[in-house]
């Protein structure tokens, strides 16, 4: 069996700020041109947590009314140097349709049942029961 890639490697440093910073930050950002876009991020776990026990990320993000996208995220062992807040992970992930979208969140459809790359990979990294 062929080794999936990911399709992305995600590589996040995040920063804790103060109140007074995260008002001078978003103060800044608000006299930028921007243009704005709805998501909603819906998480899934097994009741007795694995997946955050395995530092696992199993999520649909919506965009809008039209895309889903579901994401596998495992950890990638970060550099030995650098700072404790950077993380790396790899990520799979996948455009569904909204309807079966809907049908999971809405907890009509098991999110395992499907048979997409990200689910393959979380099942060959997550042995079930």
């Amino acid at each position: 069996m062929a080794k999936p890639n990911p399709s992305t490697v995600e590589t996040e440093l995040k920063y804790s700020l103060t109140k007074a910073d995260y008002d001078r930050l978003k103060k800044h950002l608000q006299k930028k041109p921007h243009k704005t876009q709805s998501q909603t991020n819906y998480y899934f776990d097994t009741l007795q947590l694995d997946l955050k026990k395995g530092h696992v990320g199993l999520r649909i993000r919506t965009v809008g009314k039209k895309t889903a996208i579901l994401t596998v995220k495992f950890p990638k062992t970060p550099p030995k140097k650098g700072p404790r807040s950077l993380k790396v992970r790899y990520e799979f992930e996948e455009e569904i349709p909204v309807k079966i979208a809907k049908l999971i969140i809405q907890g009509k459809l098991n999110i395992t049942e499907l048979d997409i790359s990200p689910i393959r990979v979380l099942k060959s990294k997550i042995p079930s029961d």
